[in-house]
């Protein structure tokens, strides 16, 4: 849990209208699901077969949907519907999903006007509220964010029947549900997970000035939360003696802004002291809530979508803007809390968001990471070297001082990297035995001069391998059945038998050759005991 003080500026906030005319024509405007930059949406659109339906007076009517064969988990769900009706504030219309979870689009909206909902689309990313909508007669009113949060499908398996019920709570008037479809949005491939929950506190008993469209302006500073926002509660404290004389806007860093509370709850007394205004299932429509006065309603879905927050970055400066807008009662904002669920993609779907994985495209739900160089094992070529220039590539980060071309120390361009000293050493060993194997007796005075020089050689590249593993014992990993003590006794003892294959070029060829295969062999098991990577 993250607390903070709040930092009051002088608040002041001209309260603008949101309710702008909208105006077109009967053809549905597609929806679209929020922006995300962890999620990829793939959409499909499923229409209703069992229609139309009558609509008649004081009963409900239910049209069905059934869907088969999209991705299991649906992240955004848009309804477009033509209903036909002479009198609009008949209507109560509920989405019902095939989990059972019921979402209010509309209750009692659009007043006596005709064919109002004949193409709407309800959408939580939409800028105009049903309930503040400015209605005309035979004109379509869309895209609507509706009086429930269309988001409490989020995370549910679309694939089942859902349900569209319509009642008409009024006489004379009746109408038709002449089509409805859904558009459902899932994430292309690996899921979203949830990083991190901040709870954001503030306590300012911030007086509301009365009848005054100037209001006032809480803030909340957020920080070093990770990924994007996925999921937004707001927590109110607010005591007022007339609900509905209070508006209130939540804006984000962004600017981005859903308005909370407008003119909800009539004469009655401190309904708000303590609602958490959310977006999830289970929440009451703020115009529909079953208030009583000195009772909290809680939990509300506000006046407009917290869905609108989805996919920003949650750390900034957030502000609640308030005012009263009629006279006589007052009212305080004792406390506020902001409840911010971030989300983040997981490319490889091991639990771990991408943020946070240390092989995004490699699942390792357990993050292994032997050195520690921020590189997983399961896809650090080199796990067990801390030393490397760059996560997942192997050396030590040496220069490449013989410009060579090899990167990252390989002085002796061998394509082996300085401080993978096992392998120099495995190297040198390797080098070492190829020339002892390839010495050759020599028949006559120059040949012999040639084979002493050959062997001089080798001996000096056995010293630098005796002095280089003697400077790096400690760093270098002996395999199996090799140590220390031992490989330096084997070195020795090449060393003192190339010394002695010198002098048998004196004596036969025969005696020379099976000195120098013994030799072979004592290279081969100092080769052996260094590991080759």
């Amino acid at each position: 849990m993250k607390t903070i003080p709040l930092f009051l500026s002088k608040a002041y906030l001209l309260f603008l209208c949101f309710i702008i005319l909208n105006v077109v024509g009967s053809v549905p405007v597609l929806a679209d699901p929020p922006n995300s930059n962890i999620c990829s949406f793939i959409t499909n659109e499923v229409s209703s077969t069992d229609v139309p339906k009558n609509i008649t007076d004081f009963t409900t009517t239910e049209s069905t949907l059934v869907v088969s064969g999209v991705p299991s988990i649906v992240r955004d769900v848009d309804i477009t519907l033509s209903i036909s009706h002479t009198f609009a504030a008949d209507l109560d219309v509920v989405l019902v999903s095939p989990a059972g979870t019921e979402v209010t689009l509309t209750t009692d909206n659009g007043a006596g006007n005709d064919n109002v909902f004949q193409g709407t689309t309800f959408d939580d990313q939409a800028t105009d509220v049903v309930t503040q909508y400015t209605f005309m007669d035979n004109v379509v009113a869309t895209k609507l964010i509706p009086e429930g949060a269309l988001w409490a499908f989020s995370g549910e398996n679309p694939n089942g029947t859902w349900k569209l019920k319509v009642t008409d709570d009024l006489a004379p008037d009746a109408g038709t549900i002449n089509s409805w479809s859904l558009n459902l949005s899932s994430c292309e491939g690996s899921q979203p997970i949830a990083v991190e929950t901040g709870v954001w506190f503030s306590n300012p008993a911030l007086a509301i000035p009365d009848n005054d469209l100037t209001g006032v302006t809480a803030t909340v500073d957020v920080f070093d939360m990770q990924a994007e926002i996925c999921q937004v509660e707001l927590t109110l404290n607010l005591p007022h003696t007339f609900a509905s004389d209070i508006e209130a806007i939540l804006e984000s860093p962004s600017g981005k802004t859903t308005q909370i509370l407008l003119d909800n709850g009539g004469g009655l007394d401190n309904i708000y002291d303590g609602s958490v205004f959310t977006d999830k299932a289970g929440a009451i429509p703020v115009s529909d809530f079953p208030n009583v006065d000195n009772v909290v309603s809680t939990p509300i879905t506000p006046v407009g979508a917290m869905a609108a927050f989805i996919g920003e970055s949650p750390n900034g400066t957030w502000k609640l803007h308030l005012l009263d807008d009629a006279n006589s009662d007052t009212g305080t904002l004792n406390t506020w809390i902001l409840k911010i669920l971030t989300c983040d993609k997981d490319t490889d779907a091991d639990g771990v968001g991408d943020l946070n994985d240390n092989c995004i495209n490699s699942a390792n739900i357990d993050q292994a990471d032997s050195d520690a160089d921020g590189t997983g094992n399961a896809c650090d070529t080199c796990p067990n070297d801390p030393s490397k220039i760059t996560p997942g590539t192997c050396g030590c980060g040496i220069k490449d001082v013989d410009k060579g071309g090899i990167q990252d120390g390989d002085t002796e361009s061998n394509g082996i990297l300085d401080c993978l000293y096992g392998a120099e050493a495995n190297n040198f060993a390797s080098d070492i035995k190829a020339r002892v194997d390839a010495v050759k007796y020599g028949k006559n005075r120059k040949k012999r001069k040639a084979t002493r020089t050959e062997i001089a050689e080798i001996l000096s590249l056995i010293d630098t391998l005796g002095a280089y593993i003697s400077t790096h014992s400690s760093d270098i990993l002996f395999a199996q059945g090799g140590t220390f003590d031992s490989t330096s006794s084997g070195i020795t003892k090449l060393s003192k038998q190339l010394k002695k294959l010198k002098k048998k070029l004196k004596v036969s060829k025969s005696a020379f050759n099976r000195l120098r295969s013994k030799a072979g062999k004592t290279a081969g098991l100092i080769e052996g005991s260094l590991p080759s990577t």
